[in-house]
Formats: structure tokens, sequence, C-alpha cells
């Protein structure tokens, strides 16, 4: 087991992580993992997928979170991320964007268990010819929660005919006095955005391409270290590019 305790960036090549820093912490993952993450300061975890088929993240959080999960490799994913929201003030904000090529699974499960504590949710797909995308978001506002908060966005962008996308938002509400909504969306390009960018002299693959790059890049927001983002947004570039 690995076990970070400062802020930095990490090349994963265990299967179990053990995350209990504070500041800005980077995982380039290189294999099947199972992470751990137990929050007690505010902290920004981003995961970067290069080469796992299945990830689990386990969060336990005292205080603030922030974790994105970028994979743009269009390969299979499972990706099952459970996350527990223990004291007052507690929060996450989880963003996610996925290229989907092949088999692709995300479950999101947000379960608050503390007065004013909270929980944004915003996932980003990119869905190619012949993918399969399943993704469920859970949000649970125990009983005793009040003032608490569960916002949750999915949305999916078909570039071709998908074989399956299907996305499931829930939110279990037991408590009166708390803020919550979901919303989900899959679509394609807007035709009069189509027709637009066609009489400025784009083709069809060019026009994909640009809002491909535009939708993916919206986790770059979650960065503060400048240099991994701008290799990240390369990374957009080359794979959009490549696979679109």
């Amino acid at each position: 087991m690995l076990k970070i305790n400062k802020a930095g960036f990490y090349k994963i090549d265990k299967e179990e992580v053990f995350v209990e820093s504070e500041g800005e912490i980077i995982l380039q993952l290189l294999t099947d993992c199972k992470i751990n993450i137990d929050n007690k300061g505010k902290s920004v975890v981003h995961l970067i997928n290069e080469k796992a088929e299945s990830i689990i993240i386990n969060c336990e959080l005292f205080s603030e979170l922030t974790l994105t999960l970028a994979a743009f490799s269009g390969e299979s994913l499972s990706c099952e991320i459970n996350a527990k929201l223990l004291d007052i003030n507690s929060s996450i904000n989880l963003v996610s964007a996925i290229i989907c090529k092949n088999e692709n699974k995300l479950l999101v499960d947000i379960e608050h268990l503390a007065k004013a504590s909270g929980s944004t949710i915003n996932n980003y797909g990119i869905a190619l010819k012949d993918c399969s995308y399943d993704c469920q978001v859970i949000g649970k506002i125990n009983k005793d929660c009040s003032d608490s908060y569960a916002y949750q966005t999915t949305g999916i962008l078909s570039s071709g005919k998908a074989k399956k996308i299907q996305v499931l938002p829930i939110l279990a509400m037991k408590e009166n006095q708390i803020k919550a909504k979901h919303s989900c969306f899959i679509g394609t390009l807007a035709l009069e955005q189509s027709y637009y960018l066609l009489s400025r002299g784009l083709n069809e693959k060019q026009i994909s391409e640009l809002i491909a790059k535009s939708y993916l890049r919206n986790i770059l927001k979650e960065f503060q270290n400048e240099e991994i983002c701008a290799q990240l947004g390369l990374q957009i570039e080359r794979q959009v590019e490549l696979l679109c």
C-alpha cells in the first residue's frame, strides 16, 4: 500500500493507495487501484487515468474536498466513487471528464451524515460510436442533516451512434430542511449551431472536435497546478483529434 501524506504529483502503480494530505495532489493512474481518501483539511485530489480499467475511490470527509477524474484514453473503465460526509460543513466537489470509446461505467454514491454538509457533482462525457456508457449518481441526505445540499449534473454528448447510453440521477432525501437538485442530458451538437459553424467554413468533423474539446476542458477549472493543467489541455486536444 502506498501512503500519501503531502501535496504533489505521484505515479500510481500500486493496487491500494491511502491519501491523507491537505493541498493539491495529482495521481497519474497506471494500474487498477483502490484509493482511500481520509480528508481532515481542505484538499484537492486529481485522478488522471492512463491505464487503469478499474478504479474504486472511498472518501471519509471531515472538511472540503475537490475530487476530479480525467479519463481520455477511450479505453474501457469501471469507476466507483463512494463518499461519506461526516462533519458539519464537510463538502465534496466532484468533477469527471471521460471519453467513452468502449465499455464505461461510472457509479457515484454520496452520503450526507452531518448537518450543513454539501455535495456538488458535475460529470462530462463524450460518447463515441458503438460505445457503452452507464452512469449512476446517488445523493443521500440522512435524517438530522438539516441545512445540507446535494447538487448533481451529468451530461453526455454523442459524436456517433452509441451502443448504449444510460444515466440515472438519484436523490434520496430523509430530511426536509435541505436543498437538492439534479439534471442530466444526452445529446449531440444543436442543429442551429451546426448551421452557423458550417457557414463559417468548418466541416462536421471540425465542429465535433471543437465542441468536444471545449466540453471536456471544463475539468481544467479545478486545477491549481498550471503546468499539469496545460499538459492535460494538450492531452484533451490530442485525444479528441485522434478519437472523435
